[in-house]
């Protein structure tokens, strides 16, 4: 029997014990980002969690470096924000990974909580999932769509308005910038 709304609600959120349930991260993912990541996740289950957001952090420079050149992880992801490889939400949530990875890494009177940790790894785990399975994915369909439309002599119009709508969404950060 599967347990409703009122069963979470009493008992909380039913997770398996043994074996512990491992975070995995996509096969898409390069390894030595997953490698940073499973260490964020045996830190984690060493009830480490302050060591836990710092692997995290490195788990995320790793993912930056992939998708952008530089030695600041600020100014990548401002990059990688600028030229759209992140939307405002990943870079929301990016910036608060950086944040809380500096604070975990250099501030001797931080200490983090499960749940905080909970929620870095969360963050990192989905930002590596969108740059890079969901945005391939996209592209990837994207691709399939607009060889059908090819095939149907109706692309032509399309790609004009796919572009229209990329230059149209360019120009309005460059004004939000000014």
């Amino acid at each position: 029997m599967f347990a409703g709304h009122d069963d979470v609600a009493i008992y909380g959120n039913p997770y398996r014990l043994f074996p512990e349930q491992e975070r995995k991260m996509s096969l898409s993912v390069p390894l030595k980002i997953k490698s940073s990541h499973s260490e964020a996740f045996r830190c984690f289950k060493a009830k480490a969690y302050t060591a836990c957001v710092v692997m995290c952090r490195k788990t995320l420079e790793g993912i930056c470096k992939e998708h952008g050149s530089g030695k600041n992880l600020f100014r990548i992801l401002k990059k990688m924000h600028n030229e759209n490889e992140i939307d405002d939400r990943l870079f929301e949530w990016a910036t608060a990974l950086r944040v809380s990875g500096n604070e975990a890494a250099h501030g001797v009177d931080i200490i983090f909580e499960k749940q905080d940790a909970v929620d870095i790894m969360d963050f990192t785990e989905a930002i590596a999932d969108y740059l890079f399975t969901y945005k391939i994915k996209l592209e990837e369909f994207q691709g399939r769509q607009q060889k059908k439309l090819i095939k149907k002599g109706v692309a032509k119009k399309s790609v004009a308005k796919t572009i229209i709508v990329k230059k149209n969404v360019a120009k309005k950060k460059t004004r939000n910038k000014k």
